[in-house]
């Protein structure tokens, strides 16, 4: 997913930014197999460094405005959102994993918003590139 991401973005970052988002989805395979409730330290290492592989390469790819984009595109906001609550999930996760805190419906509930933040940001990502494409031609 951060791959094809990556691949779509401008060419200056497109280098970094599939670095990053195959690391990032090794690191998302990899915490995959490596179930929290049998790898609780592992897992969390793992979650929490693909996940900052895969920001960062949300932010190389949002970071830089496409010709004719506007600063407030669907497309940024999108990824900003995306940005903002995958930082919060994390944050959540720290909380409650290494830091003692409670467990509540806050964590699983920003996981999944962040989620779809970052499916309709790969979606309004993609849907820019054929438009892009199309006035090219």
């Amino acid at each position: 997913s951060w791959v094809l991401m990556s691949a779509l973005c401008l060419i200056s970052v497109t280098c970094a930014a599939t670095r990053s988002s195959s690391a990032a989805t090794v690191g998302l395979l990899a915490t995959a197999l490596l179930p929290s409730d049998v790898h609780p330290v592992v897992h969390g290492v793992v979650a929490l460094s693909s996940g900052t592989l895969g920001m960062s390469c949300t932010a190389l790819c949002i970071a830089p405005l496409r010709r004719g984009e506007s600063r407030w595109s669907v497309r940024r906001c999108l990824g900003g959102l995306a940005l903002l609550l995958a930082a919060g999930n994390a944050a959540l996760y720290i909380h409650v994993a290494y830091a003692g805190g409670p467990e509540t419906l806050a964590q699983p509930s920003v996981q999944k918003l962040a989620t779809l933040a970052l499916l309709a940001w790969m979606v309004s990502t993609l849907r820019g590139t054929g438009s892009t494409a199309k006035e090219q031609r």
